[in-house]
């Protein structure tokens, strides 16, 4: 079905290759999956593009054309007109009035001029065609992105969480440090009482010993 509505707007002899893709505005509503958390879209299996809203204008165009060049073959007969702007309806555009523009044919007003119908009646495709190995080249690279940046998150959250325990375990050994200062205070201090205790007590050892030599 997509390829005889392509073949409508490319030529009857396009041929669909690997490269071929199809623009995403010729898929209708119920051709998408869920879009997802990211935002992306994603065809469903099986999915066939259904809108080609222009079809009807270039089947029309393309009976203008036929016929038009068929008038002149057959009569070889010029007709002299002004440029003015002609509204053509068939049968079948009156059925889709609504979606069908008004065709302008592109006439040049010399006197006694010809008539001439321009290629840039027949409108063309503008979708833009990428070959499919390079949306599947980019989607990689998108994907290999992503988890790029969640494994570098990851990286910065364990960082962050390893700085925030060295400074808990920071602060618990200023505190032990700390404690471990008083304790070494306390013992010297109770080191030079005892000194000096013990510098006492060999003065007066020293006494006891001269007055007992006295005697």
């Amino acid at each position: 079905m997509w390829i005889t509505n392509v073949r409508q707007i490319n030529g009857y002899s396009w041929q669909p290759m690997n490269s071929s893709v199809v623009c995403s505005k010729h898929f209708d509503v119920s051709s998408w999956e869920k879009i997802r958390e990211d935002g992306k879209r994603k065809l469903k299996f099986g999915a066939v593009p259904s809108i080609f809203n222009n079809l009807a204008q270039i089947s029309a165009n393309d009976h203008i054309y036929s016929r038009t060049l068929k008038d002149i073959t057959n009569t070889r007969t010029f007709l002299p007109i002004k440029k003015t702007s002609v509204s053509i309806s068939t049968n079948t555009i009156e059925k889709n009035i609504s979606k069908t523009p008004e065709v302008e044919s592109d006439l040049i007003d010399n006197g006694n001029s010809d008539i001439i119908l321009n290629n840039s009646d027949i409108p063309t495709n503008t979708c833009t065609i990428i070959p499919s190995n390079a949306l599947n080249s980019l989607s990689e690279l998108m994907e290999e992105v992503d988890n790029a940046v969640t494994v570098q998150t990851i990286k910065e959250q364990n960082i962050d969480n390893m700085t925030v325990s060295l400074k808990k375990e920071n602060e618990q050994l200023k505190k032990e440090l700390a404690r471990v200062k008083k304790i070494a205070d306390k013992v010297h201090q109770e080191n030079e009482t005892l000194r000096k205790s013990n510098k006492k007590l060999r003065r007066e050892k020293e006494s006891f010993t001269n007055i007992k030599k006295n005697r």
